[in-house]
């Protein structure tokens, strides 16, 4: 799960439950869960301030790719091409020329 804003009151309240000795511009949360096979993992949250939001495609790879580390960490079998099979679902014109390269 990856949460980026612009609003420093969307990071304070989803990272309320971190400790820092100065102001929090973002955290990593993560809790256990047990897949449908019994298996357990962690799901992980990161959140972030930033000054400017990314494009909705630069959004969606940063998501994508932390979907592979999350995973790969953890040796589960990879969930990141289910429902799209890894092609990017944002429609920015540049992104689907620099695909084509």
């Amino acid at each position: 799960m990856l949460v980026v804003s612009e609003d420093p009151a969307v990071v304070r309240r989803e990272c309320r439950d971190v400790q820092a000795s100065g102001p929090v511009v973002g955290c990593q949360l993560s809790w256990p869960v047990v897949l449908p096979d019994g298996g357990p993992v962690r799901v992980v949250k990161i959140v972030r301030y930033t000054d400017s939001l990314p494009s909705a495609m630069a959004f969606e790879i940063d998501m994508h790719e932390l979907c592979h580390a999350v995973a790969v960490l953890q040796s589960i079998e990879d969930p990141c091409h289910i429902g799209n099979d890894g092609v990017l679902g944002s429609s920015v014109p540049q992104g689907a020329a620099f695909l084509r390269r």
